[in-house]
């Protein structure tokens, strides 16, 4: 039986150098000797780090929150605009003024009420500059400052989770595609103890040793485990092809991406998940929940959301609030384009105070309120499903580590009753049928075992992910040394 299927024994850690002897798991996991051909465990998640689109566009979210925070503090600044003009006019009112500021209107053009009705075309060229800042509006720049603030934290937190979420996705669907190979492995050993135990049937058969119904249940046999060879062989297609879609492969080339790539657990995977699995279960399962929210990313993210939306709320009620604002001018004409004249500066205050605008202003405060509702539950609804994900990996966990004791001696009560079904058939006491059974029997223990051994694996990742323990510590195998810490 080779070293992967071996039997771990139990460990029992004390709590003070538990991180000492984790670091020292942690390196020899990820110590895989990466030859030509082999994608590792920790290949496959710098990979997908970089390269899967799910986790670059919630990157994104944040360069966007980041953007309407630079935004939001821009309202705190002036507003100032400068403009150049060539006036053209014969408009009464707009040509006298443009001449008394420019001081050529003579004294007899006044007593003139023909000429000033009907002036003669007037030119000149004019140059505006305005400066204008809101000096109050209700608290609204700031409370939306504070809201663009809290988003952008919170979208830092999400992207957290996200990286989280993508490293226990693609180290579980790298287990499922060593699996899925071995799975393939055992079957085909299967399929070819099967073959040989159809083939004495056969022969039996045609001695008259052994009736038809017999011969054909040998043949059922045969064929049933030829189906499970070629549903094994699919499987391992289809779980490299998830396994390429995580790390980021274009669509076009998910089939076929990690065909000639060589995959294997990293060593001491057992007795990691056994450690895991220990440390959370050495308190009790409300300190444990209690500790995950403080470090899951997300449930920090909803708290940073609620205070998001109270912040917008205090801003759409700013909407109620009366507003002032400051606004400087600077004019100056010309008649010709090197001939300035009078210059002019206009300074006005304005309060403003809008006392009906239909119903936006209370619908915005509704729309608020909702969103704060809704912040509110949304927090509540993750805080239990925290505490239930907690519990289930625990007990997943738990329940895999005793079904792997049970496991291993059924693999090895089943390796005993073959040897025995092969001596018995060697001196002709059972018919070859009882062998192929043992044969079957011996397989699908290994298959269990197999699998338990990996889904072991996979409640450590689960455990790390429930608790909020997955990026932070690094304690993925293979995964260390790109978690960021």
């Amino acid at each position: 039986m080779n070293n992967e299927i071996r039997s771990v024994p139990k460990i029992s850690i004390p709590m003070i150098s538990f991180r000492i002897l984790i670091a020292g798991l942690i390196l020899g996991m990820i110590g895989q000797v990466s030859c030509a051909g082999a994608l590792t465990l920790s290949e496959a998640v710098s990979r997908a780090l970089s390269k899967n689109p799910a986790l670059l566009e919630s990157s994104l979210s944040g360069e966007i929150m980041h953007a309407r925070k630079v935004q939001a503090m821009g309202a705190w600044l002036p507003a100032m605009s400068v403009s150049e003009s060539a006036i053209s006019t014969t408009n009464p009112l707009n040509a006298f003024g443009l001449l008394l500021n420019e001081g050529v209107v003579q004294a007899g053009q006044l007593s003139n009420v023909n000429e000033l009705n009907n002036p003669s075309v007037t030119q000149a060229f004019g140059f505006a500059a305005v400066v204008s800042e809101t000096v109050f509006q209700g608290g609204k720049r700031y409370f939306t400052y504070q809201a663009t603030t809290k988003g952008e934290q919170q979208a830092g937190l999400e992207l957290r989770r996200a990286r989280e979420k993508l490293i226990s996705d693609v180290t579980k669907a790298y287990f499922n595609v060593v699996i899925a190979e071995k799975k393939v492995r055992v079957i085909d050993r299967e399929r070819a103890a099967v073959q040989s135990s159809l083939s004495r049937a056969t022969e039996s058969f045609g001695e008259g040793g052994i009736d038809k119904t017999m011969f054909d249940e040998a043949k059922l046999k045969s064929q049933s485990v030829a189906l499970s060879y070629f549903r094994a062989k699919k499987a391992v297609e289809i779980s490299k092809m998830k396994l390429a879609r995580l790390m980021g492969v274009s669509s076009g080339d998910l089939e076929g991406s990690l065909a000639r790539e060589r995959f294997s657990l990293p060593p001491g995977g057992i007795q990691w998940a056994r450690s895991v699995v220990e440390r959370y279960s050495s308190s009790n399962s409300q300190l444990v929940s209690g500790q995950a929210l403080l470090h899951r990313p997300d449930y920090q993210a909803s708290v940073m959301g609620v205070k998001s939306e109270s912040s917008l709320l205090s801003a759409a009620h700013s909407g109620f609030w009366p507003a002032l604002s400051a606004q400087g001018i600077f004019n100056e004409y010309a008649q010709g384009i090197n001939t300035w004249g009078k210059q002019d500066y206009t300074v006005m205050g304005t309060l403003s105070w809008s006392i009906l605008n239909g119903l936006s202003d209370k619908e915005e405060s509704e729309r608020s309120h909702a969103r704060l509702r809704q912040a509110l539950y949304s927090r509540q609804d993750l805080k239990s499903k925290i505490a239930y994900e907690v519990a289930k990996a625990r007990s997943d966990a738990k329940v895999l580590e005793s079904t792997l004791e049970f496991d291993q001696q059924k693999v090895n009560i089943r390796s005993e009753e073959e040897q025995v079904e092969k001596d018995r058939v060697s001196q002709g006491i059972d018919p070859p049928l009882m062998l192929l059974e043992a044969d079957v029997r011996l397989a699908d223990a290994r298959l269990v075992y197999l699998s338990d051994k990996v889904a072991l694996m996979d409640s450590g990742v689960d455990l790390l992910l429930a608790t909020g323990d997955l990026d932070e510590r690094g304690m993925v195998p293979g995964a260390m040394e790109v978690s960021g810490k």
